[in-house]
């Protein structure tokens, strides 16, 4: 049974708590959750948009992907690369104003490590349609993915791959928390504790 505690805390009354802080900070966000119906309706759209960048396998792959990690990690990015603003996991705590202490006029904003649970951006940035296919193109390859990690498969190991080789950054190296980068597409941030943190 389930009773929502998880390392000495109770989950609920934390997430519960990270919420109340966050709109204390925040005033006037909503927030979104994307159903089936919504991520089918996204994939008719992309359509064009896959073709023109080789991802023409990609509703594909996502849709046979055996782990529900792998869908869940990969479709923010594509969501993010249409809409911009905010990905933000429930156990996150975001303890600024979002918009002006983080966000800013940076283009591009991770927490530290360039982890997967908070990502912000402005709509269209071209970093999403890399990791997406750099996911694609890694289970093309892979015969058998039962055993791989979501974090090497769909996650941080795909961002830091694509922030590494595409754009000359090094996100897991010590000391980079609250490190700004000036990029061709804009401004990329990443945030250290001090603004964002989460129980894991």
């Amino acid at each position: 049974a389930c009773d929502g505690k998880s390392g000495g805390f109770n989950v609920s009354e934390e997430m519960t708590r990270f919420r109340r802080v966050w709109y204390e900070n925040n005033d006037g966000w909503e927030g979104w959750i994307w159903g089936q119906d919504a991520i089918a309706a996204l994939f008719k759209r992309s359509q064009t948009l896959f073709h023109e960048n080789g991802l023409d396998n990609f509703e594909k792959i996502f849709g046979g992907m055996n782990q529900w990690m792998y869908q869940q990690d990969t479709i923010r990015h594509l969501i993010l690369y249409h809409f911009g603003v905010l990905y933000m996991d429930v156990d996150v705590n975001c303890k600024v104003d979002v918009m002006k202490d983080i966000i800013g006029d940076n283009s591009l904003v991770f927490r530290e490590h360039a982890k997967t649970n908070f990502m912000a951006a402005k709509p269209h940035h071209k970093f999403f349609l890399k990791v997406l296919k750099r996911i694609s193109d890694g289970f093309e390859e892979e015969v058998d993915t039962d055993e791989k990690s979501a974090t090497e498969m769909t996650g941080e190991g795909r961002i830091w791959h694509t922030l590494s080789e595409d754009f000359g950054v090094i996100p897991f190296k010590g000391g980079v928390d609250g490190l700004v980068v000036n990029l061709e597409s804009g401004k990329l941030k990443l945030v250290g504790t001090a603004e964002i943190d989460n129980w894991g």
